[in-house]
């Protein structure tokens, strides 16, 4: 059905006289003169065929039909505009912005991003490496990658895969008097610990929770240098600096290049409940640079493969 429509300007124009009650300020608001915004006013009086105004030498109200359809009418402008923003968005930028915890940034996406531009999708990633749960009704982030147990009502949330946490080192730490061969032998290196807590208290797993699941009751697990990011634990590991709790994420690459090696194998891997998990708003799930994103990293990402 056609919909008979008044003149926007002049809807603008009455909106903006109305909310200020003098011709003048709206002028002002619209950068036209007063006699300009007086004549739409006019215009748009004469499409409904009533006055909306009354106006006095130094003062204007309103009418009672004009009273009661201002909101109306604000509303109407409001949504518009955002349409209008929501329309111009797409061409006016090619980047998807990602918020994502910090060493899954940099021990793997970013290991892998360039898989994703050899693809040619015409969008760039701008990443936002912070433990902080970013609030995605504000818009300022696309997409997020979380690490967590994937409860995140009102989004659409796609489990990457539940972690397996696992001691690493460096190959060096099993030659020697003092080659790890068993838990308790690590009680003769230093244990490196990650501290971190996100916002929504989820917790990096620790060493007196591995050491109490492997019945490692000859290790002291609070000495050891500490560590506010995974990226800086591992890569100490890596130094040989000592041996440190990790997952396959976070340094697949680092145990097929041998930087790093499991000293126990696949034995005592301690299985989460937690895991890295893509999150969007729902009614962005349809939107070019979701889908492409989406699409590969669900495709891209198979740690332990």
């Amino acid at each position: 059905m056609k919909r008979k429509l008044p003149p926007l300007k002049a809807i603008t124009a009455f909106e903006a006289t109305a909310r200020h009650l003098s011709f003048t300020a709206a002028a002002d608001e619209l950068n036209v003169t007063p006699a300009a915004v007086g004549h739409q006013v006019r215009q748009l009086e004469k499409y409904f065929g009533q006055p909306l105004l009354i106006r006095h030498t130094r003062e204007v109200r309103l009418t009672d039909t004009a009273r009661w359809s201002l909101p109306l009418i604000g509303q109407a402008l409001d949504l518009l505009s955002e349409a209008s923003e929501r329309m111009v968005a797409p061409k006016a930028s090619s980047t998807i912005n990602l918020s994502v915890e910090p060493g899954f940034a940099a021990r793997w996406l970013v290991q892998h991003l360039e898989s994703f531009y050899q693809l040619d999708t015409g969008w760039e990633v701008r990443l936002d490496a912070t433990y902080d749960m970013a609030d995605l009704t504000e818009r300022k982030f696309d997409m997020a990658i979380r690490y967590g147990d994937g409860n995140y009502p009102g989004l659409n949330v796609h489990k990457l895969g539940l972690e397996q946490v696992f001691p690493v080192c460096a190959p060096s730490l099993l030659k020697g008097e003092k080659k790890i061969r068993e838990p308790n032998d690590l009680r003769h290196h230093s244990l490196l610990h990650e501290d971190w807590v996100m916002e929504n208290e989820q917790v990096w797993p620790s060493w007196k929770m591995w050491l109490k699941a492997t019945g490692a009751d000859q290790v002291d697990p609070d000495p050891g240098a500490h560590f506010s990011n995974s990226s800086l634990a591992i890569q100490a590991a890596i130094n040989g600096q000592g041996v440190a709790l990790s997952s396959t994420a976070l340094v697949e690459d680092d145990l097929r290049a041998g930087r790093l090696i499991k000293p126990f194998g696949a034995q005592f891997s301690t299985q989460l409940e937690r895991g890295y998990f893509l999150v969007y708003l729902t009614e962005l799930e349809r939107e070019p640079q979701i889908v492409a994103f989406r699409d590969w990293l669900l495709s891209e990402y198979s740690p332990g493969q």
